[in-house]
C-alpha cells in the first residue's frame, strides 16, 4: 500500500502546543529530542509508520499520524472527535477503553484533561508494566525547534486509553509492508525527510453519513461567489445544506444556521435530531434563545454571533483552541467587537475559520447564506482533515 498524507487546515494545530514547563495535568517523565532542519523530517518511526515533524506548520497532525497508522497496518479507516474513536470502513471493529493498554493502543486527552490550550491523540509506542509507564509516539510534537520522541508517561496519566477489539475479542491481523515501503522508510531514515505526497483520494472524499441521507440535498439558489464556490461544492457533498434552500446573498437567518449547524454536527457524530434544529442546537448550547425561551428563528446572525457558534461546534466535536485575543489587533475595528465575542473572535480567526472584510472584522454585520455555509465547510474540513 503507498502511503499517502493528508493536507490538512493549518488550524488544527493538536499536536503542536509548545510549552516551556511541564504542566501537571500532562506530565512528561522522559522526552528525547532530534532537531528539526526541516518540514517533513522524520524523527521517530513506529512499526514501519513515521511521524512527521515541521518547523513551519502544524499540518500533518496528531490524528492524522493514528489514522495513518491504522490504515496501514490493518487497512482500516478512523475517525475521531475527542473521546469518540471509531471504525468506518470495517463494522467488525471497533474501540473500547482500555486500563491496561498494550502497543498501539490510542489515547486521547481533552484539553481540560491535560491543562493545555488543545486536546490530543497519541499512539502507545511500548509499555513497561513493572516501571508503570507508556512510551509514546506522538506526531509533531515540538520543543523549541525540536522534535519530540519516545515521550514516556506514567500508567495513571491524563489519557484514556483506546485498544481495537472485535465482538469475539480478537484483533485485526497487521500486514507485512511492501517493499516499497521498506525503500520509503530506508530513503527516510537516511535523509530525515518525508518526500512530498499527494493527497488520498479516499481520505479527502471520505465522510460519515450525512444529514443528507436524512434530510434530502438542500439548495443553494443565486450567484455563488468565485471565493466561495469550492466550500459550497463540498457542503453540498457533505450534508451541510440538507433540509435548506437558501439564496446565496440573502442575510441568513437564525433558524436557517440552526438547520447548517445541526448537519454539521451530525456529520461530525453528534447524536441529534435532524428535524428540530432549533431545539437541538439549544439543547447542545450551540445557539440559546433569549431570557423569555424565544429562539428569535427569523432574526438575522450577525458575524460576531456566527464566531461564537462556531467556537462551540468545535469545542463540542472534540478540543479546544487557546484564546490569544492579540490576533483581534488586525482589524482595524476590533474595539467593536461585544466583550462576550471576543473570545469566540480570536478563536476563529487563529483558527483560519473567520477573517476580516476589508473594512474590519465588522462584527455587527449580517452573515449571508454563502457566508454561512462556506464557514460551516472549512470547520468540517478541519475536524475531519478534509481540504476544500
Amino acid at each position: 500500500m503507498k502511503r499517502r498524507l493528508c493536507t490538512f487546515l493549518a488550524a488544527a494545530l493538536c499536536a503542536t502546543c509548545l510549552t516551556t514547563t511541564a504542566l501537571a495535568g500532562d506530565d512528561s517523565l522522559h522526552t528525547d529530542y532530534v532537531t528539526i532542519t526541516e518540514d517533513g523530517f522524520v524523527a521517530d518511526v513506529f512499526d514501519g509508520v513515521p511521524a512527521i515533524y515541521n518547523l513551519t506548520t502544524g499540518s500533518p497532525d496528531c490524528l492524522e499520524y493514528v489514522q495513518r497508522y491504522y490504515r496501514e497496518i490493518y487497512d482500516l479507516e478512523l475517525q475521531a472527535v475527542g473521546h469518540n474513536i471509531w471504525v468506518t470502513n470495517d463494522d467488525t471493529w471497533y474501540f473500547e477503553r482500555t486500563d491496561t493498554p498494550q502497543t498501539g493502543d490510542i489515547g486521547y486527552a481533552t484539553a481540560e484533561e491535560r491543562e493545555r490550550g488543545c486536546g490530543h491523540y497519541v499512539l502507545c509506542k511500548e509499555v513497561d508494566e513493572s516501571a508503570g509507564t507508556i512510551t509514546l509516539i506522538e506526531q509533531n510534537w515540538i520543543w523549541n525547534g525540536q522534535a519530540g520522541v519516545n515521550r514516556t508517561i506514567p500508567l495513571d496519566s491524563c489519557y484514556t486509553f483506546y485498544t481495537l477489539t472485535s465482538n469475539d475479542g480478537s484483533r485485526p491481523e497487521a500486514h507485512e509492508p511492501s517493499q516499497e515501503e521498506v525503500y520509503d522508510d530506508e530513503q527516510r531514515a537516511t535523509t530525515g525527510a518525508m518526500p512530498s505526497a499527494p493527497v488520498s483520494a479516499a481520505a479527502e472524499t471520505a465522510v460519515l453519513s450525512t444529514a443528507a441521507d436524512v434530510l434530502g440535498a438542500g439548495s443553494l439558489t443565486g450567484t455563488v461567489s468565485d471565493w466561495a464556490q469550492s466550500a459550497v461544492q463540498r457542503a453540498k457533498q457533505w450534508g451541510i445544506l440538507a433540509g435548506t434552500s437558501l439564496n446565496a446573498n440573502a442575510a441568513i437567518t437564525r433558524g436557517q444556521f440552526a438547520q447548517l449547524l445541526v448537519n454539521t454536527a451530525y456529520g461530525l457524530g453528534a447524536w441529534l435530531d435532524l428535524s428540530q434544529p432549533q431545539t437541538e442546537a439549544a439543547r447542545l448550547q450551540l445557539m440559546m434563545g433569549d431570557d423569555l425561551g424565544n429562539f428569535n428563528a427569523d432574526g438575522t446572525l450577525t458575524r460576531e454571533m456566527a464566531a461564537v457558534v462556531l467556537t462551540r461546534l468545535w469545542q463540542l466535536t472534540g478540543d479546544s483552541l487557546a484564546a490569544d485575543e492579540s490576533v483581534l489587533c488586525r482589524y482595524s475595528d476590533m474595539d467593536a467587537i461585544s466583550a462576550w465575542a471576543r473570545e469566540g473572535t480570536a478563536i476563529t480567526t487563529a483558527a483560519g475559520l473567520m477573517s476580516g472584510t476589508g473594512t474590519g472584522f465588522s462584527p455587527a454585520g449580517n452573515l449571508t447564506c454563502e457566508q454561512a455555509v462556506a464557514l460551516l465547510a472549512r470547520l468540517f474540513a478541519a475536524r475531519t482533515y478534509n481540504t476544500l
